[in-house]
């Protein structure tokens, strides 16, 4: 089972409209939700819990089902006495929020196609990733970097680890869908193990997905 939903963030809501929302989510995004004080954060924070929210509500879960836990790294993931486990990743950008639910671990990306400097890629992607983007220019140079981004979030995601996985310490290919390459096996797991998907994202934006590698018999 694997489920992608994507959402719009208003920017007209009121606060009054806002705090509703929040009052309908699942308690433990509720108690999160409490502590931040910034609105665009609450904004975000709000609908990334609606998303999630609804698309469990499409299993079968109800709102009092949702019941958050973490794993070794810390990475949350939703456990329940009358249901099997539910795996489930979120990111958002510039006002949108994309969402991954799976009954096994996965991780997302969503990020907006826009302008950027070629030595950010030479400083901060691996080599052949960067080789990769240097036969490109202009908007398709800038898509490309963008696809790039999003497979390696998506993956540093899936394990949970986050930037303690330096990015320059494996290599994605954006034709293949896959990992093609690390420098540093022991701080680059399962490497060998995931596979990449490209989920149909709003004009201007890009997202990727990680998900365990599904092996042919």
């Amino acid at each position: 089972m694997l489920k992608v939903g994507i959402v719009k963030i208003p920017s007209n809501e009121n606060e009054a409209e806002l705090e509703n929302i929040i009052s309908e989510l699942y308690e433990d995004r509720r108690k999160s939700l409490a502590k931040i004080k910034n609105e665009k954060s609450r904004r975000e924070g709000a609908f990334a819990g609606l998303v999630l929210q609804r698309m469990l509500g499409e299993l079968g879960y109800k709102k009092e089902d949702i019941i958050i836990v973490k794993n070794e790294h810390g990475k949350p993931y939703i456990n329940s006495i009358e249901n099997p486990p539910v795996y489930f990743n979120l990111s958002h950008s510039h006002g949108y929020v994309a969402c991954a639910v799976s009954d096994n671990e996965v991780g997302i990306d969503i990020e907006s196609i826009r302008e950027f400097n070629i030595k950010i890629a030479e400083r901060c992607f691996h080599k052949k990733e960067y080789e990769y983007l240097k036969q490109f220019s202009g908007k398709e140079q800038e898509e490309k970097f963008c696809r790039i981004w999003t497979m390696k979030e998506s993956y540093l995601k899936f394990t949970g680890q986050g930037i303690s996985i330096p990015l320059a310490s494996f290599c994605v290919s954006p034709p293949d869908l896959r990992i093609e390459e690390v420098t540093d096996e022991a701080r680059c797991l399962y490497w060998n193990k995931v596979s990449f998907l490209t989920p149909e994202a709003p004009a201007g934006y890009l997202i990727s997905l990680c998900k365990w590698q599904v092996k042919k018999p």
